[in-house]
């Protein structure tokens, strides 16, 4: 379920809809700190979307703060791959895709 609502709100983020992240946004608070994964993989933490819709719903200060936890998530479990995307928003600025590089 939680890759899921992970996959749907950075589907959200990338259609610029600003009334399905206000709906998705409380299913995925409850998740800030964990990460999203499935069998094999990881859509990373979900520290990463939920900046995003912050981000998108004008919340910029909790997409910042929302941000840098999930940059010490990635450096407490070694996992690069997504401080690039998260640096970003914790500046300030919205990555421009689901892109983790």
């Amino acid at each position: 379920l939680l890759p899921g609502l992970v996959a749907a709100a950075d589907a959200t983020v990338l259609m610029n809809d600003l009334e399905r992240a206000a709906r998705i946004l409380p299913h995925l608070q409850p998740y800030g700190g964990w990460w999203a994964t499935f069998d094999v993989g990881t859509f990373g933490p979900v520290d990463l979307s939920l900046a995003r819709l912050h981000h998108l719903l004008g919340d910029r200060a909790r997409a910042r703060e929302t941000a840098r936890r999930g940059l010490r998530s990635c450096a407490v479990t070694r996992a690069p791959v997504f401080t690039p995307a998260l640096a970003e928003l914790a500046a300030g600025s919205l990555p421009s895709s689901r892109s983790t590089t």
